[in-house]
């Protein structure tokens, strides 16, 4: 029974750690297959080997995941989840190894006659690479990176706009579900140019997958309160809130931190934060702020892999991730509803860790004092003293 236990505490563990597995970058290498780079390859295929590394290096993109693939449709294939090939998906990699993941992919060969179909590139090599929702243990990534290698020629010509219909067997119902497609990941991704190296006959392209996310709020995944009481206790004061789920279905609250002060919590998913605030910091003002820094997974169904950042940029949510709460400190309980509960009086309450408690209990100790004070003066000031009493008749 122990070693079962044992084994489950393992697992447990090993699944936490899994769930927890989020990259810098996530980069996606992309390889035209029916471009017109094969006819000068051996060219082509070294010099993106030699600049693969240097193009990354020369973004600040040192290290991360990769997946690599190559996308074209087969001229009597009209099943569009086969325009990609997958080689590598969401593997880790460093400058100094990510030439082998591109020397593998470069000597994929997809047979057939092939059409490009370059202008569904972009967003379907981002889909080709989607996690489910529901996958907990899927590699997650702040910034997606597409490196698109191709001769930028439309099936072997120009014909941006009526690239589509060059391909055999495209109905107009397949060409309106391409296009729909195509338009939600447009609304969902912008894709920013960055840099391009020039090859024979071709081009090796950077781009960036910036989520569209500009007016994210974090109160469209999580409710919390904008302005908290800080209880107070005996050791300083108490701030206790949570984050509670409004079960959107595009986002998941991944952790949170909060900044009070000196103080920093680290919450996960819709935990409870609890942070004591020293009765110093509270010396001087009544009111002070809470810093929330938020980190979010979007679930938009296109990707599901980018973790929107409070550090990011601002079109990923940043300014939505990063929140200000007013924080109060509670008043100080009244003994006799007159006089606030001093410091001393509350650290000797022994009974309790409540001011108002402790106020009641002093506020009832001193009533009783004060009765048996004001009956010890009455008594003192009724008893019999022969001195005081006058002559009778009985000592004449």
């Amino acid at each position: 029974m122990k070693k079962v236990l044992i084994i489950f505490i393992a697992l447990f563990s090993l699944v936490q750690t899994q769930a927890q597995e989020y990259a810098n970058n996530h980069v996606i290498i992309a390889l035209d297959a029916r471009s017109n780079l094969k006819s000068n390859w051996s060219y082509n295929k070294a010099v993106i080997g030699d600049n693969l590394s240097k193009l990354l290096h020369a973004n600040g993109i040192e290290d991360g995941m990769v997946s690599t693939l190559t996308y074209s449709m087969d001229s009597l294939e009209n099943d569009l989840s086969k325009y990609t090939h997958k080689i590598a998906v969401a593997e880790d990699f460093t400058l100094e190894d990510i030439c082998n993941y591109w020397k593998k992919l470069s000597e994929t060969r997809d047979e057939g006659v092939r059409f490009s179909l370059l202008s569904l590139a972009k967003p379907y090599c981002l889909k080709a690479v989607k996690v489910d929702s529901d996958d907990n243990s899927a590699k997650l990534t702040y910034r997606t990176y597409l490196i698109l290698i191709t001769d930028l020629k439309y099936n072997g010509n120009d014909d941006f706009h009526d690239e589509l219909r060059h391909k055999p067997g495209m109905s107009q119902s397949m060409l309106n579900k391409i296009l729909g497609e195509v338009k939600i990941v447009q609304q969902n991704y912008f894709y920013d140019f960055i840099s391009q190296i020039q090859l024979n006959k071709g081009y090796m392209m950077l781009f960036e997958c910036i989520p569209q996310q500009k007016y994210f709020a974090l109160e469209s995944v999580a409710e919390y309160p904008h302005n908290i009481i800080a209880k107070r206790t005996k050791d300083g004061y108490s701030l206790e809130f949570g984050f509670i789920s409004y079960n959107n279905p595009n986002y998941n609250l991944l952790k949170s931190e909060v900044f009070v002060g000196n103080e920093t919590v680290t919450v996960n998913g819709y935990n409870k934060v609890k942070v004591l605030i020293p009765s110093n910091v509270w010396q001087k003002n009544d009111t002070i702020h809470a810093k929330i820094k938020s980190w979010v997974r979007l679930l938009d169904g296109i990707y599901n892999r980018t973790i929107l950042s409070p550090d990011g940029a601002e079109l990923q949510g940043k300014d939505g991730l990063n929140k200000i709460v007013v924080v109060q400190r509670e008043p100080h309980a009244k003994i006799l509803w007159i006089v606030p509960l001093p410091d001393f009086l509350f650290n000797m309450s022994f009974w309790t860790s409540d001011q108002a408690i402790a106020a009641g209990v002093w506020s009832v100790i001193i009533l009783f004092a004060l009765v048996a004070f004001i009956i010890y003066l009455i008594g003192k000031t009724m008893k019999y003293d022969p001195k005081k009493v006058g002559p009778t008749k009985y000592n004449v």
